[in-house]
């Protein structure tokens, strides 16, 4: 039985449905979907620099990037819901779509897309409205509920909705790997993580983790790119040998 992978799944799953249901049926304007942006650091980055002012939430949303330096890219595998709505669409789709090589750069992308963002926020724009992953679910749903009705953010946030599902029946988390500029922030920081991918020395280097990776963090065997890894714990269950798991702080990292 794949334990961790349940566990990550019902993990999405509650998380996901928490996040629908608040912006959906929002309580009383204090339990609304709202309450995850204050564990997301994009927006309070983007907030904080719009408005020159230390907001509060940014203060709380530094406690997600302790986590993230302790445990790595969690989030993005274990509660995103976009990441989750991602990984739904392209279930039912082979792993050998998995495009390897050729995708290896274009992660660089989603910095740039930061960059982007955190100038936007300077000028005193808002381009994370268009591109932080739980604004975009949270304003497809006020579409959906008929309260999004300008007509230019609503055509953004459609084809940035859509264009998630359809790159991942091309290449799996297409969004994760290379747009999402909340990814990016993670990807940085998770670089740095106490959380390892460990490979045992007697693996026989099948690579069959590096072609399942759905990421495409796994660049040879005992390899990966750490910031990339979202701790979808496949590869644990993927190797045929069991050769792989996951440590805190190991002596000898063979991973890096």
């Amino acid at each position: 039985m794949k334990k961790l992978v349940v566990i990550r799944r019902c993990s999405q799953g509650a998380f996901l449905t928490l996040f629908l249901f608040l912006s959906l049926f929002p309580f009383n304007h204090i339990l609304t979907a709202g309450i995850f942006s204050s564990i997301d650091p994009l927006l309070s980055i983007s907030l904080s620099i719009v408005k020159k002012t230390l907001e509060p939430i940014l203060i709380i949303s530094l406690g997600m990037i302790f986590l993230v330096f302790l445990s790595g890219r969690f989030f993005c595998g274990w509660m995103c819901p976009l990441g989750t709505l991602i990984d739904v669409a392209g279930m039912r789709l082979s792993k050998k779509r998995i495009i390897k090589k050729k995708t290896n750069r274009s992660r660089y992308i989603k910095f740039f897309v930061l960059a982007g963002v955190l100038v936007s926020a300077g000028l005193g724009g808002w381009m994370v409205w268009f591109f932080d992953p739980l604004v975009i679910v949270d304003r497809f749903l006020l579409f959906f509920k008929g309260a999004q009705r300008e007509a230019f953010p609503v055509m953004i946030t459609l084809v940035l909705f859509l264009s998630t599902f359809v790159t991942a029946r091309l290449v799996p988390r297409f969004w994760c790997r290379n747009i999402c500029p909340l990814g990016a922030i993670y990807a940085a920081v998770s670089k740095f993580s106490l959380l390892t991918r460990r490979v045992v020395p007697t693996c026989q280097s099948c690579n069959i983790c590096e072609s399942t990776c759905r990421m495409g963090a796994i660049t040879r065997g005992a390899n990966y790119i750490k910031g990339e890894c979202i701790l979808c714990m496949d590869c644990v269950y993927d190797c045929p040998d069991n050769k792989t798991d996951f440590v805190w702080k190991p002596k000898k990292n063979p991973s890096n």
